[in-house]
């Protein structure tokens, strides 16, 4: 959405002076797969919530690449490690309270190119690794008191999205879910709001929540140590 949490003010300024709709674009929030993971957690179907560990990595070929231009916002924890802070947030209906990360910088574009990350929760821990030095890896695994939830491919579905679930953590489920287009139930959804004149479920408060964490990870980085959101 930004670069940083202090270019939200503006934006939020504007949309009020306006009175606009703006959301941020995180399409896998709209998927009805990680909708229902999210209301099994709710509904208390592994227990209380521990810890959430995700992975979102490829590989991506070295050259002229908005990715790996520092000044457009580069690296990985922009690109595809955000998605696994905004799940994290997601399911922990929650914001990260300090965060620890270090990471790989390219030596020549100065950007990110693998990170590891833990974030602190009022309730538990998350993890993740993100970047662009690994193999294709797009999944999560949700973790409570009883048992816990697998999602394989999370971000991108196939065309036969599903869940794994264990709620007692030896019993297995498969839970399989119709293909959809999740990037047009998100244009759907702001279009509504946008008619209708209400609230979308992710709001510009959202989003500055979700760049803070942002910007306490690269603090980690950049000190080596544990930082507060």
């Amino acid at each position: 959405f930004a670069s940083n949490a202090s270019e939200i003010e503006p934006v939020i300024a504007a949309a009020k002076e306006k009175n606009v709709k703006i959301m941020e674009a995180f399409m896998w929030r709209f998927h009805p797969m990680n909708i229902r993971a999210r209301q099994l957690v709710r509904d208390g179907a592994i227990g209380e919530l521990r810890f959430f560990r995700s992975a979102f990595t490829f590989m991506l070929e070295r050259g002229p690449n908005v990715r790996l231009d520092a000044a457009l916002g580069g690296g990985g924890i922009m690109d595809v490690g955000c998605y696994c802070i905004s799940q994290a947030r997601f399911f922990f209906d929650a914001e990260p309270t300090k965060v620890y990360c270090r990471a790989d910088m390219d030596a020549v574009y100065k950007v990110d190119t693998l990170a590891s990350a833990i974030l602190e929760f009022p309730g538990g821990r998350a993890s993740f690794d993100a970047g662009f030095d690994l193999p294709f890896r797009c999944e999560y695994e949700i973790v409570g008191s009883k048992g816990r939830i697998l999602c394989p491919v999370s971000m991108l579905p196939p065309e036969e999205p599903y869940l794994i679930i264990e709620p007692d953590g030896g019993t297995r489920t498969f839970e399989t879910f119709e293909s959809v287009n999740q990037w047009a139930l998100e244009f759907e959804h702001l279009s509504k709001c946008i008619v209708d004149g209400t609230r979308p479920d992710y709001d510009l408060e959202d989003a500055l929540k979700q760049q803070r964490t942002i910007d306490a990870v690269y603090r980690s980085i950049r000190s080596g140590s544990v930082e507060l959101v």
